[in-house]
């Protein structure tokens, strides 16, 4: 009985020590999960604004090609304008 009671004895600062790094790692594990949930709202908004963005400049790039094919048409037939 004494030799469990020494065992035990000899045992608890180890398993408090074990505890108080599994708190820790739980711990640095939530600031990790934290971390990752930003990126991936980040990631998410980015995906969105880069898509915005990408129409914007679809519909700029149509819009420049009909300026342009305006200005050749135009130029074509000496500078005349026609009312659309």
């Amino acid at each position: 009985m004494v030799a469990i009671q020494d065992l035990h004895g000899s045992l608890e600062p180890k398993l408090d020590a074990f505890t108080v790094g599994i708190n820790l790692l739980c711990a640095d594990l939530k600031k990790v999960t934290e971390k990752v949930t930003n990126a991936e709202t980040d990631f998410a908004w980015l995906q969105s604004t880069s898509k915005r963005v990408e129409d914007q400049v679809q519909f700029l790039t149509a819009e420049h090609e009909k300026i342009m094919a305006r200005l050749e048409d135009q130029a074509g037939r000496g500078g005349e304008t026609t009312s659309e």
